[in-house]
């Protein structure tokens, strides 16, 4: 795993970049790990005593990092790969979680 200092974005290309797909199997599993990069990097920033606001654009900042990720697969002509993973957004898993979607919402 890279730095968490690393911008989203890159850590989610990087991800692509490094990983060897050979199988659906092996797709769907990059798949769940792009999503854990995302959990992971806005769930660390959190702190207690947060306003609301920040955390919201916290969670904001990971979903337009996962669209400009999007953006820099479709620039190096991975389209298959950003035509799935636009689809499948971590914004839409997100918020297809109806816990996660209710806080979301009341922020």
């Amino acid at each position: 795993m890279e730095n968490s200092n690393t911008f989203l974005d890159n850590q989610l290309y990087n991800a692509i970049m490094h990983c060897s797909i050979n199988s659906t199997e092996d797709f769907a599993n990059l798949t769940v790990n792009l999503y854990l990069i995302c959990e992971k990097k806005w769930k660390s920033q959190l702190q207690l005593n947060m306003k609301k606001s920040e955390v919201k654009t916290i969670i904001d900042r990971t979903f337009a990092s996962w669209n400009l990720f999007i953006k820099r697969l479709r620039k190096d002509k991975y389209f298959f790969m950003a035509d799935f993973l636009e689809k499948h957004s971590y914004k839409d898993l997100f918020m297809k979680d109806e816990k996660l979607k209710e806080i979301y919402n009341n922020l």
